[in-house]
């Protein structure tokens, strides 16, 4: 950025830095009525600010002069060399505008002549000699009703016992949200004095920490910022995702599921995707295995997603989620489920082989089950429960293919209960067998 003009300024060994007389004429070298804080570059030109105290208020308000000097001219290289350099349109950069409350000051960083005190009013401030200069980082603009954090950079040398308080003045009363508004440093660390601070209305507010050199010289440090508060614009949030689809879906068939975000303030427009998952309920994170997930329409909105339970090992809790995100809101991403026991179908039964006719006290041949209308995956944990109404033992009741020895003549029916934990109906009564035993 554009110096002032060098005639603004004393020397480096001027200390307090104050404007030169041939500049400003009834003002001295070191005045305490000017300062180059107080300078900054408008539309208009060259301003300072010059504060205006009032009986219950020694901040309460302000006027401006505008300030001939040199915009897009040369201008001192540094504070310690005193030879000019170019400058171009660009390093007119910040431009304000005349009037307004929020400016950028010359002060450090921006301009290294500036002491980082704003002079307001009274004598000119005494610096420690052992703490330096003072200055406070955090935005130049802020919003309101946020926790701002502003931080101490510090010239010199904090030793322990020197202590800090923070003032903030403006259009309402400011709140400290972290760090302490007054304290005591334990050794060279600034640090303990960062504070967040919340302004509660938009506006100009003026915020100063005065460091007090308790263990060395006793005086004081200022550190003064001049900070814009501007209306808080909420950024937008994401409200409760909800699942929803079939819990108890049958293995082998897709099953459509869907997402909703209820509630927030984030807008369809707001989302940018939403991916789907699904995971074992036991551990809440591992990847349901022999589970297929896809979106029917993958260039549109992704808000539906088929699911696919390819194998029987699937039938156990899982979970279908979905996190949706929204690069807008504050608390993306946001993750919803619903909880799904998928299921197998055992299907009509029907007892097959065997025999329709044999001897008493002879084996039959071996019994089985032939099913209609069973799911694909098919249950894989099925049991079976032989029994029959003829007198006799089955070579295995729990069998899937059992022999049957009658030790009785007569008729009656060979019959039997497949079973399945995995299947919905769990049971199925098969269609029975008719068996007539000769002597």
């Amino acid at each position: 950025m554009a110096k002032v003009s060098p005639v603004y300024r004393g020397t480096p060994a001027d200390d307090p830095k104050g404007f030169q007389p041939e500049a400003i004429g009834n003002y001295v070298a070191k005045s305490d009525v000017a300062d180059l804080d107080n300078v900054y570059l408008s539309d208009q030109g060259w301003v300072y600010r010059h504060f205006k105290p009032r009986a219950d208020d020694p901040e309460a308000y302000w006027d401006e002069i505008i300030w001939a000097g040199d915009v897009s001219g040369p201008g001192p290289a540094n504070d310690a060399t005193p030879t000019l350099v170019p400058a171009t349109p660009e390093a007119n950069d910040p431009v304000g505008i005349f009037g307004a409350e929020s400016q950028t000051f010359q002060s450090p960083p921006l301009d290294p002549l500036g002491d980082g005190i704003q002079f307001v009013t009274g004598p000119y401030p005494s610096s420690s000699s052992t703490i330096g200069t003072v200055r406070l980082n955090s935005d130049d603009t802020v919003d309101a009703t946020q926790a701002i954090p502003f931080t101490l950079l510090v010239g010199g040398t904090l030793a322990n016992t020197d202590t800090y308080k923070w003032e903030v003045t403006g259009p309402a009363t400011a709140t400290f949200s972290a760090g302490t508004q007054t304290g005591t440093f334990t050794g060279n660390t600034p640090a303990q004095g960062n504070v967040s601070i919340t302004f509660p209305e938009k506006g100009s507010y003026t915020v100063k920490c005065t460091l007090t050199s308790v263990s060395g010289d006793g005086l004081e440090s200022e550190g003064v910022k001049q900070v814009g508060v501007e209306e808080h614009i909420a950024q937008p949030v994401l409200g409760t995702v909800k699942v929803t689809g079939n819990a108890s879906p049958q293995a082998g068939i897709g099953i459509q599921y869907t997402v909703n975000v209820e509630g927030g303030t984030a807008t369809d427009s707001d989302i940018t995707g939403r991916t789907w998952t699904a995971v074992l309920k036991s551990d809440g994170s591992t990847t349901a295995p022999n589970v297929q997930i896809t979106q029917p329409d993958p260039d549109g909105d992704k808000a539906t997603a088929k699911v696919v339970f390819q194998a029987a090992t699937a039938c156990v809790e899982t979970l279908i989620k979905c996190s949706v995100a929204a690069t807008t809101a504050s608390n993306t991403p946001q993750v919803g489920q619903l909880e799904v026991l998928p299921h197998t179908v055992i299907g009509d039964g029907t007892v097959a082989g065997g025999n329709t006719t044999v001897a008493k006290d002879a084996a039959t041949a071996a019994y089985s089950v032939t099913f209609t209308g069973a799911s694909n995956p098919a249950p894989n944990d099925l049991v079976y429960a032989w029994t029959s109404d003829i007198a006799g033992s089955f070579s295995s009741a729990s069998s899937a293919t059992p022999t049957f020895t009658p030790t009785a003549a007569g008729t009656g029916e060979v019959k039997c209960t497949v079973t399945s934990a995995n299947a919905e109906p769990g049971t199925s009564i098969c269609t029975a067998k008719a068996l007539t035993v000769t002597e």
